[in-house]
């Protein structure tokens, strides 16, 4: 309990108020809080373990099945009927499917929380989308695309690996789900708002419902099934990372009107 002794007005003090504040049901209230955030992070740590165990070790049974489905299409092949061959196929076109689910499961399972964001150096945002786009660069070719990164990107504090995902998994989000009517256009863009950088990747492709634009950041939340190949990831992924800086992603689209995926990194970091 906080007790204060206070002169009234024109400093009479042979009137005196005295204040009781009651710290009890705050301090209370902030060790609830406490450890409410102790068993939350307890619990992501554990999801995340979880998830990683799981990751690894569905990939060496799935890669057996692979192996040994090869090696069924490969014995006396005359003695294999239409069947049995269309049969072997799904078998194997899914476990290398389920294979890439999985290592990309364990990929977002592996992205941990920097321990200390003051500490980071900063990188050039222009040079790790030069990179991403070299690693592309066929993908890029297959699909004519033309990308365009601006020079004139803000410099960030963050891990070069992590910057790297998010460029890469929106570069070809916005590759892979283009318009079959025009040759996809993708631009790169950044600057500093309201104490954040803020960066852009857009595109004129296909678009996105409203109702789906929180959606789609969700892990496994995909809105073309199969039509388009995909594990569901990717966006998740970039969540989670610039989420672990503070920051938030959002997208701006509508269909057929192409996309532009925002995501920013706090000032605080530059």
């Amino acid at each position: 309990m906080n007790v204060s002794v206070q002169p009234t007005e024109g400093d009479d003090w042979s009137q005196i108020v005295v204040a009781f504040t009651d710290l009890t049901e705050r301090r209370r209230l902030e060790q609830s809080l406490r450890r409410a955030n102790e068993m939350l992070q307890r619990v992501n740590s554990d999801l995340e373990q979880f998830a990683y165990a799981a990751a690894h070790d569905l990939r060496e049974p799935l890669r057996t099945i692979a192996l040994y489905t090869q090696l069924l299409q490969k014995l006396q092949p005359e003695k294999l009927g239409p069947a049995a061959h269309t049969a072997l196929t799904y078998i194997l076109q899914n476990a290398v499917r389920m294979e890439t689910l999985v290592g990309d499961l364990l990929t977002f399972a592996q992205t941990i929380e920097p321990h200390d964001l003051t500490r980071l150096p900063l990188v050039d945002p222009h040079a790790i989308a030069g990179d991403v786009l070299t690693s592309i660069a066929g993908t890029i070719e297959q699909a004519g695309a033309r990308v365009a990164v601006s020079r004139d990107l803000p410099a960030v504090a963050v891990q070069a690996g992590h910057l790297r995902q998010l460029f890469q998994n929106l570069i070809a989000n916005a590759i892979k789900y283009r318009s079959p009517d025009r040759i996809p256009e993708v631009g790169v863009t950044g600057t500093e708002r309201d104490r954040h950088a803020v960066f852009c990747v857009s595109d004129n492709g296909m678009g996105i419902s409203p109702e789906y634009h929180n959606r789609i950041f969700g892990i496994f939340k995909r809105l073309h099934s199969t039509e388009i190949q995909g594990n569901g990831i990717g966006l998740a992924l970039c969540k989670k990372i610039v989420e672990q800086y503070g920051g938030r992603i959002w997208v701006e689209s509508k269909v057929d009107a192409g996309s532009k995926f925002y995501f920013t990194i706090p000032a605080s970091l530059l």
